[in-house]
């Protein structure tokens, strides 16, 4: 099995080094804040599945409605331009079809480690 800097330079770095996409760049805070936010089940879910998901979560979105947001008729998490941005890699698994899980979720922790602004050790997510 490879380790998160090693599928990194292998399948991801062409994407997430270059500042002519929207790939999130890597060590770039302020594009990682809100996808640390969101967690490690969603990053390395939105990793595997591709552009899949936003299909997924448009519908989930769309299904809840504004109640998305309400827990006892109080407005829990405010409106943010974040909810209107693509989430997914641009190809399903990161363009890695013979990685495993546990190294899809190795690179994500690269990843996110490298944009960490708070000495937060991301690896033991």
């Amino acid at each position: 099995m490879l380790d998160g800097r090693d599928i990194f330079v292998k399948h991801c770095m062409s994407c997430h080094l270059a500042d002519n996409n929207s790939a999130p760049q890597l060590a770039n805070q302020a594009q990682w804040s809100w996808r640390v936010k969101a967690g490690v089940d969603f990053l390395v879910n939105a990793t595997i599945m591709g552009p899949e998901i936003n299909d997924e979560l448009r519908q989930e979105a769309l299904d809840a409605g504004n109640e998305r947001y309400r827990v006892d008729a109080l407005q829990t998490v405010v409106t943010t331009d974040d909810d209107q941005r693509s989430r997914g890699c641009a190809v399903k698994r990161g363009g890695c079809d013979e990685c495993t899980d546990a190294e899809i979720i190795a690179v994500v922790k690269y990843m996110v480690q490298a944009a960490a602004s708070d000495n937060t050790n991301y690896s033991l997510w």
